[in-house]
């Protein structure tokens, strides 16, 4: 049974979706929920390196809006009157998706995808992906179409920890 859900967000209609897919099976299953977004620091240092840019009003900036989308996400938990914690993390997100999962003993990650292809696949990367090769724990990656799809699935999750 999953009891401990880890749930990366960064405010994209994937990780929207993504957080609507964690409520409904935390509800079903009675899992607490750890809503996690990352600030990816060494990212920002390493673009502002070269340039005489000061990087501290745009950190300030992401942890702003971190903290916000966190705090939706709590409020979306408690609408439910599901237990949800948030943790704001520094550094690269996956990580810290990674670490925060083994930290808090999840039993599960849920995340979204962009979908990105090609060039700018190539480009950016895929988190999700990264997420996926490297947990040793379950991981649910959806799109931003789940969120439509997810009434059509109510009561369908029988998933088990191994």
């Amino acid at each position: 049974m999953t009891q401990r859900i880890v749930v990366a967000t960064d405010g994209s209609p994937a990780s929207d979706a993504a957080i609507e897919l964690a409520l409904s099976f935390a509800s079903r299953e009675g899992a607490h929920l750890l809503f996690l977004h990352a600030v990816d620091e060494p990212a920002i240092f390493a673009a502002t390196a070269a340039i005489l840019f000061d990087p501290t009003p745009t950190l300030r900036a992401l942890e702003t809006t971190g903290e916000a989308l966190l705090a939706a996400a709590e409020r979306r938990a408690a609408e439910r009157h599901l237990p949800a914690k948030t943790r704001l993390m520094y550094g690269d997100p996956v990580d810290m998706i990674l670490a925060g999962a083994q930290d808090w003993d999840a039993d599960l990650i849920v995340m979204g995808t962009h979908g990105r292809r090609g060039f700018s696949h190539l480009l950016l990367g895929s988190t999700a992906e990264r997420v996926l090769q490297r947990s040793s724990l379950p991981v649910l990656v959806t799109k931003a179409v789940t969120l439509s799809h997810c009434a059509a699935h109510e009561g369908r999750w029988q998933w088990k920890k191994p």
